[in-house]
């Protein structure tokens, strides 16, 4: 159940820092 939890909050992590990664990079090219 803990390894459960703590590898889908990693999952979660990494799709939000992938996201903000990819907002960042068209803000950059948008500028």
């Amino acid at each position: 159940m803990d390894s459960e939890d703590r590898r889908l909050r990693s999952a979660i992590i990494d799709a939000l820092d992938r996201a903000d990664f990819e907002g960042s990079q068209a803000h950059r090219a948008n500028v």
